[in-house]
């Protein structure tokens, strides 16, 4: 079966039950409820929250323009009083952040308005009849699109009450990240009063696990947390030796790894030998 290479990629957003993102969310007993004001959410008009099935991810209607990641560093500044320069201390490396804007617009609005306008200038169609072209269901409406993002990036987890965690897939893009913020920005009206067209301002916040983090870091002084995969022929004397130089700091080690018998020491296991003070 050979690829389409015509189709579209677009991007998606996954979201997941754990940190680790190894469980897809599949759906909520509850969904959040006070959602942010002028959603539309089935259900939730003044009655109680009830069970609405949610997709694993999230597709974006049509792929954002340009997307803009962030990346900083955080120092302290001390200065000597009557001094005329100052020495920077690396303080920390705050999460990384990616922002976009994902744009929705009425699904057929398009050929529908031209269809009705080309009908207008013939004469053949009242004014008054034009009015928004899809009922108001879920997928088929913006106010539908703009439920279901909330529903996979913001609406709280009845298990985990929280936020889910997420992964930014979009070609060689994937982005392990929470929603920090989102701004809509609703750019059309029907005569009704419904949106058809709309503009979301989403901020992501980049979510690493601690183990990779550690990695990604590679602090090799004693005063951070170290993580070691055991090799064969390790021992827990020598491996402290290795990130404390001194042995003696092995009981440390195996009380803080929950280990019963400190001799036997598994290839492939991972210790964490803890920041001394």
């Amino acid at each position: 079966m050979f690829e389409n290479l015509f189709k579209l990629n677009k991007l998606k957003i996954y979201s997941y039950s754990d940190p680790e993102r190894t469980k897809p969310f599949t759906g909520n007993n509850q969904i959040i409820k006070n959602p942010p004001a002028n959603i539309n959410v089935p259900g939730q008009q003044g009655g109680p929250a009830v069970s609405t099935p949610v997709s694993p991810y999230f597709e974006a209607m049509f792929n954002p323009e340009s997307i803009t990641q962030k990346f900083s560093i955080e120092y302290t500044e001390p200065q000597a009083i009557g001094s005329s320069g100052k020495q920077l201390t690396f303080s920390v490396r705050p999460p990384s952040s990616m922002r976009m804007t994902l744009i929705f617009a009425q699904s057929n609005f398009s050929s529908f308005a031209g269809n009705k306008i080309s009908k207008l200038l013939q004469g053949k169609l009242d004014p008054m009849s034009l009015s928004s072209p899809i009922a108001n269901t879920k997928t088929g409406t913006v106010s539908g699109w703009i439920r279901s993002f909330f529903e996979v990036t913001y609406d709280i987890s009845s298990h985990e009450h929280q936020p889910l965690w997420l992964k930014v897939v979009w070609g060689s893009l994937s982005y392990t990240c929470r929603l920090g913020s989102v701004e809509i920005n609703y750019t059309s009206f029907d005569r009704n009063g419904e949106p058809l067209g709309a503009e979301l301002d989403v901020l992501f916040k980049g979510d690493v696990l601690q183990k990779d983090k550690l990695l990604d870091d590679n602090f090799m002084s004693p005063d951070v947390t170290h993580q070691r995969i055991v090799k064969a022929g390790d021992t827990l004397p020598l491996l402290s030796n290795a990130v404390y130089g001194d042995p003696s700091y092995y009981l440390i080690v195996a009380q803080a790894n929950g280990l019963d018998d400190f001799r036997k020491l598994t290839p492939g296991q991972t210790l964490y030998f803890p920041p001394l003070t």
